[in-house]
Protein backbone atom coordinates (compact mmCIF):
# COMPACT_ATOMS: atom_id res chain seq x y z
CA UNK A 1 0.00 0.00 0.00
CA UNK A 2 1.30 2.91 -1.29
CA UNK A 3 0.80 6.20 1.19
CA UNK A 4 1.60 9.67 1.89
CA UNK A 5 2.55 11.32 5.29
CA UNK A 6 0.61 14.25 5.40
CA UNK A 7 2.12 17.48 7.50
CA UNK A 8 0.26 19.77 9.75
CA UNK A 9 0.46 23.05 7.18
CA UNK A 10 -0.54 20.85 4.19
CA UNK A 11 -4.67 20.86 6.00
CA UNK A 12 -3.73 24.12 8.21
CA UNK A 13 -3.88 25.49 4.13
CA UNK A 14 -7.02 23.79 3.33
CA UNK A 15 -8.88 24.18 6.88
CA UNK A 16 -8.06 27.69 7.36
CA UNK A 17 -8.71 28.83 4.21
CA UNK A 18 -5.35 29.71 2.85
CA UNK A 19 -5.69 31.68 -0.30
CA UNK A 20 -1.76 31.65 -1.63
CA UNK A 21 -1.57 27.69 -0.91
CA UNK A 22 -4.99 25.77 -0.50
CA UNK A 23 -5.50 24.99 -4.24
CA UNK A 24 -2.44 23.31 -4.41
CA UNK A 25 -2.90 21.37 -1.11
CA UNK A 26 -6.19 19.87 -1.99
CA UNK A 27 -4.96 19.57 -5.73
CA UNK A 28 -2.09 17.30 -4.08
CA UNK A 29 -4.98 15.45 -2.29
CA UNK A 30 -7.01 14.84 -5.15
CA UNK A 31 -3.84 13.87 -6.96
CA UNK A 32 -3.49 11.25 -4.32
CA UNK A 33 -7.01 9.96 -4.13
CA UNK A 34 -6.75 9.82 -8.29
CA UNK A 35 -3.76 7.29 -7.75
CA UNK A 36 -5.03 5.48 -4.87
CA UNK A 37 -2.45 6.90 -1.81
CA UNK A 38 -3.26 6.50 1.53
CA UNK A 39 -2.83 9.76 2.98
CA UNK A 40 -1.74 9.30 6.66
CA UNK A 41 -1.96 11.52 9.42
CA UNK A 42 -0.32 11.31 12.81
CA UNK A 43 -1.61 12.25 16.12
CA UNK A 44 1.36 15.02 16.41
CA UNK A 45 0.32 16.72 13.20
CA UNK A 46 -3.89 16.71 14.66
CA UNK A 47 -2.24 18.18 18.02
CA UNK A 48 -0.31 20.69 15.70
CA UNK A 49 -3.87 21.22 13.72
CA UNK A 50 -5.92 21.66 16.98
CA UNK A 51 -3.28 24.39 18.31
CA UNK A 52 -2.96 26.42 15.17
CA UNK A 53 -6.23 26.86 14.24
CA UNK A 54 -7.72 27.33 17.90
CA UNK A 55 -4.75 30.14 18.99
CA UNK A 56 -3.31 31.43 16.27
CA UNK A 57 -4.52 35.34 15.99
CA UNK A 58 -5.35 34.64 12.12
CA UNK A 59 -7.77 31.93 12.98
CA UNK A 60 -9.59 31.47 16.43
CA UNK A 61 -11.65 29.03 15.49
CA UNK A 62 -14.33 27.47 17.97
CA UNK A 63 -12.94 23.87 19.45
CA UNK A 64 -16.74 22.17 18.07
CA UNK A 65 -15.66 23.85 14.35
CA UNK A 66 -12.14 22.44 14.63
CA UNK A 67 -12.91 19.33 16.24
CA UNK A 68 -16.02 18.81 13.77
CA UNK A 69 -13.92 19.42 10.91
CA UNK A 70 -10.94 16.97 11.98
CA UNK A 71 -13.55 14.18 12.71
CA UNK A 72 -14.70 14.33 9.33
CA UNK A 73 -10.98 14.54 7.88
CA UNK A 74 -10.38 10.99 9.82
CA UNK A 75 -13.15 9.43 9.03
CA UNK A 76 -12.69 9.86 5.19
CA UNK A 77 -11.90 7.27 2.51
CA UNK A 78 -8.85 6.92 1.82
CA UNK A 79 -7.62 8.49 4.84
CA UNK A 80 -5.98 6.98 7.37
CA UNK A 81 -5.15 8.31 11.35
CA UNK A 82 -2.58 7.17 13.49
CA UNK A 83 -4.55 5.50 16.52
CA UNK A 84 -7.51 6.63 14.78
CA UNK A 85 -10.01 4.98 17.01
CA UNK A 86 -8.45 7.35 20.38
CA UNK A 87 -8.28 10.28 18.25
CA UNK A 88 -11.94 9.65 17.50
CA UNK A 89 -12.84 9.37 20.89
CA UNK A 90 -10.56 12.36 21.68
CA UNK A 91 -12.37 14.50 19.21
CA UNK A 92 -15.59 13.79 20.58
CA UNK A 93 -15.02 14.75 23.59
CA UNK A 94 -12.78 17.93 22.55
CA UNK A 95 -15.95 19.29 21.27
CA UNK A 96 -17.61 19.38 24.35
CA UNK A 97 -14.94 19.74 26.98
CA UNK A 98 -12.22 22.16 27.99
CA UNK A 99 -10.01 19.52 28.31
CA UNK A 100 -6.80 19.70 26.31
CA UNK A 101 -7.14 17.32 23.20
CA UNK A 102 -3.29 15.50 24.38
CA UNK A 103 -5.04 14.68 27.81
CA UNK A 104 -8.03 13.68 25.90
CA UNK A 105 -6.07 11.14 23.41
CA UNK A 106 -4.02 9.67 26.05
CA UNK A 107 -7.74 9.01 28.03
CA UNK A 108 -8.98 7.68 24.53
CA UNK A 109 -5.57 4.95 24.18
CA UNK A 110 -6.22 4.00 27.82
CA UNK A 111 -10.32 3.40 27.09
CA UNK A 112 -9.43 1.36 23.79
CA UNK A 113 -6.56 -0.92 25.62
CA UNK A 114 -7.79 -0.89 28.98
CA UNK A 115 -4.75 0.10 30.29
CA UNK A 116 -4.40 3.07 33.33
CA UNK A 117 -2.70 6.49 32.34
CA UNK A 118 -0.50 7.44 35.08
CA UNK A 119 -1.75 10.93 36.11
CA UNK A 120 -2.19 13.14 38.49
CA UNK A 121 -4.19 15.48 36.21
CA UNK A 122 -7.72 15.84 36.88
CA UNK A 123 -9.00 16.54 33.73
CA UNK A 124 -8.27 12.89 32.76
CA UNK A 125 -9.67 11.79 35.90
CA UNK A 126 -12.86 13.49 34.28
CA UNK A 127 -13.06 11.91 31.38
CA UNK A 128 -13.84 8.54 33.35
CA UNK A 129 -10.74 6.87 31.31
CA UNK A 130 -8.88 3.98 33.71
CA UNK A 131 -6.14 6.10 35.46
CA UNK A 132 -3.47 5.51 38.08
CA UNK A 133 -3.41 8.32 40.19
CA UNK A 134 -0.76 9.69 41.48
Amino acid sequence: MKRWIVDANVLIYILGGDVRFASRARAALEEAKAAGITLYIPVAVLAEILYVLRKSPEFLYSREDVAGALLRLVRTPGVECQDQEAVIWALQRYREKEIDFVDLYAAGLAVGSGDPVLTNDDDIVKTGAPVRPL
